[in-house]
């Protein structure tokens, strides 16, 4: 009898050990399940963190490139404008038999491009940007001009930090329901647009200046010598391709064909 006691005795003791251990496997796994949680929360809230950064300094970089390109746009609509409008003053111009009145047109034209492009509203000139470096590509190239044009600079004050955080949040909020891919799209959209005005802005550019310079190189010499030269002037300007392959459509939209002198 007293050994059936002793050994249900130690039965017992094993079935409570046993019951402890499960116990406390149990609790470090509710401990460790608990740990996981946790875990997955703030790598949530870090990823969350992460995509709010990424998708503000995107949306910074959108608006950015929106008011380059907006800004680049009128000068290059300006240039554009003085230079089909100079296309269709020299077609009118041939159609004057007068020698000493088509000399005169001609310099008119001229002086008008060259007072355009240096006078947008007042005193403000056209923008001048970098041409594109060799071997260049274009996104880098795009991605340089927009603080040239923006002219932007960083923050230094307490207002002006301020005046930023308040930016930030009226752009987020303006910008709510707007995907991070969505925001990506348009940026690549907007490089792209940035690049080609660029480049076709440079191409017109350069054809203004060169204009002016040899303009102002023609002003010692005899009348007729500055004749055949600015008439060799606005001829070399209008075959140019960079003023063909922009100012075609505008060319092509209405103009009389041009006569022999």
């Amino acid at each position: 009898m007293e050994r059936a006691r002793s050994l249900r005795r130690n039965v017992s003791f094993r079935a409570r050990d046993v019951n402890t251990a499960f116990e406390r496997r149990d609790s470090s796994r509710r401990k460790k399940t608990l740990m996981g949680k946790l875990t997955s929360m703030v790598q949530d809230i870090v990823a969350d963190e992460e995509e709010v950064k990424i998708r503000l300094d995107q949306l910074i970089i959108h608006e950015a490139l929106l008011a380059a390109v907006e800004k680049l746009a009128a000068s290059y609509e300006t240039v554009l404008s003085a230079l089909t409008h100079l296309h269709a003053q020299y077609g009118k111009c041939t159609e004057n038999s007068n020698f000493y009145q088509r000399y005169a047109s001609m310099k008119i034209m001229i002086k008008q491009v060259l007072r355009a492009i240096n006078q947008i509203g007042g005193n403000k000139t056209c923008i001048r940007i970098p041409a594109q470096e060799p071997g260049e590509l274009p996104l880098a190239y795009a991605q340089r001009l927009v603080p040239l044009i923006n002219q932007t600079k960083k923050a230094s004050t307490e207002s002006d930090d301020e005046a930023k955080r308040k930016a930030d949040k009226e752009l987020k909020d303006r910008f709510d329901g707007v995907t991070l891919e969505e925001i990506n799209q348009e940026n690549e959209i907007l490089h792209s647009d940035l690049y080609q005005m660029a480049r076709r802005y440079c191409g017109l550019r350069k054809l203004i200046d060169m204009l002016e310079r040899d303009y102002k190189g023609v002003k010692h010499y005899p009348f007729f010598l500055r004749y055949a030269m600015l008439k060799g002037m606005l001829m070399d300007l209008k075959r140019n391709p960079a003023f063909i392959e922009v100012c075609s459509e505008n060319i092509n939209n209405g103009m009389k064909p041009e006569h022999g002198n």
